[in-house]
């Protein structure tokens, strides 16, 4: 299955200036399988080394020269490691905090050599007191969990994927592109997580995601906007409406106090625009930015 990350791993590969890549991110949104796939695809060979599987691999690194450690690894593993053409693949890299310390060492003395580390428990690894991070050697790179986009890839959805992705300021489409079971199923609190996860997955991948929310709270008047989105120095605030009613009472009192030149809805309505409210539909989320980025440059 083609993931977005496909394309980001393809640009690694051919920069000169690449950097030992560590993907992170959370278990089971696809990271084995993705650079698994990738070295597969685009190297003459690919050798996987699963600390959890093979913990005798450890031993590999209880030096930290690369080309002790490679001779080893080919030793152990029965496959001929080439610099340009052999991926090496560390999985479960969080298994061997010294494999970690290494990758500075593969960038030092051995960048010819494509190296991708990847673990679902690193944030364990990487918070301790004693552990010390190779900075400004590891390309870091945040894999998030399949996007609405990705998945209409996954179903053959390619020409309702363009359609979205295609939409700006400028040619709002007339009518819902996406209809049936997806409107149904955006309902009550999994409105509002739908919408979370996609805000989280269109973000850059070389940073860590994250989401923030408003809230006020005074004396008979409470209000919360269930999300902000940073852009261009503003915080626009994001509305989530399961249904396709629903009063903006929070969003209006944010942008009252707040600077923040429009609010975005977002809930099974098409899209639609006016001076104060850009609505746009779950299916919609990832071109968030775009509307922003031509809304902003229509007010200039």
């Amino acid at each position: 299955m083609k993931r977005d990350i496909d394309n980001v791993l393809l640009t690694w590969k051919n920069d000169p200036q690449r950097r030992p890549l560590l993907v992170r991110g959370a278990r089971q949104v696809g990271k084995s399988y993705s650079i698994t796939q990738f070295g597969q695809k685009e190297f003459t060979n690919l050798t996987i080394i699963n600390f959890e599987q093979r913990p005798e691999f450890k031993t590999c690194f209880d030096t930290l020269n690369p080309k002790e450690i490679i001779g080893t690894i080919s030793l152990l593993s029965k496959n001929d490691i080439t610099p340009g053409k052999t991926l090496l693949f560390l999985d479960e890299i969080q298994e061997c905090p010294k494999a970690i310390t290494a990758l500075r060492y593969f960038y030092e003395q051995m960048p010819e050599l494509h190296v991708i580390a990847a673990g679902s428990l690193l944030e364990f690894t990487l918070g301790q007191e004693n552990f010390k991070m190779p900075v400004g050697r590891i390309q870091y790179l945040y894999m998030k969990p399949l996007s609405f986009c990705e998945f209409l890839d996954a179903a053959g959805e390619h020409k309702a994927r363009e359609l979205i992705e295609n939409i700006t300021w400028e040619n709002f489409p007339n009518e819902t592109i996406m209809t049936g079971d997806f409107i149904r199923v955006n309902s009550g609190a999994v409105a509002e997580q739908f919408t979370a996860q996609e805000l989280l997955a269109y973000q850059d991948v070389y940073r860590d995601a994250s989401l923030y929310y408003w809230a006020r709270e005074e004396r008979s008047s409470n209000a919360e906007v269930d999300y902000l989105a940073p852009y261009s120095g503003y915080a626009f605030p994001i509305e989530v409406k399961a249904g396709k009613t629903g009063t903006l009472r929070s969003m209006h009192l944010f942008l009252e106090k707040y600077p923040a030149p429009v609010g975005i809805r977002v809930s099974q309505q098409s899209f639609s625009k006016n001076p104060h409210v850009i609505s746009v539909p779950f299916y919609g989320i990832t071109v968030i930015p775009h509307l922003l980025r031509d809304y902003l440059a229509k007010k200039e």
